[in-house]
């Protein structure tokens, strides 16, 4: 049977938050021979802050913003420590993809995405525990 684009896109993204949420979590995935283990992931610590855009606003990498708190949301990154499409968990505030930049967001920095600037005073400025869990598929 033939899957269609759409569909195969679904799949691959589905299997990478799959195996996103076991590393994180520690249980292993068992994909054919290889085994996805917390023990794999890197983690950094880093300086957070918060911002907000107009809902619909594109990030540098061409994704519009979203602030999802069951699923994953998008965050400003120094792509030379954290490249565009890497999926991540930000103690405090769940699972993103690195999809944006700023001028000021350089080395061991995140800015988190928040929908208004309430939520981004409310955040402030934290040191957070990242772990960075690889790449997406096709986002």
């Amino acid at each position: 049977m033939l899957i269609g684009y759409k569909w195969r896109k679904v799949i691959k993204k589905s299997i990478a938050f799959v195996a996103a949420l076991s590393i994180y979590l520690g249980t292993g995935i068992a994909f054919l021979s290889n085994t996805a283990k917390a023990a794999t992931a890197n983690e950094l610590i880093c300086s957070a802050t918060a911002y907000t855009a107009s809902d619909g606003s594109l990030t540098a990498s061409g994704r519009a913003v979203e602030r999802n708190q069951d699923g994953i949301s998008t965050v400003s990154v120094d792509p030379n420590v954290i490249p565009f499409g890497t999926y991540l968990y930000i103690e405090g505030y769940g699972y993103a993809v690195a999809a944006d930049t700023g001028s000021s967001i350089k080395g061991n920095e995140v800015d988190v995405y928040f929908r208004s600037s309430s939520e981004c005073n409310n955040w402030g400025r934290q040191t957070v525990k990242v772990t960075v869990l690889g790449d997406s598929i096709n986002w």
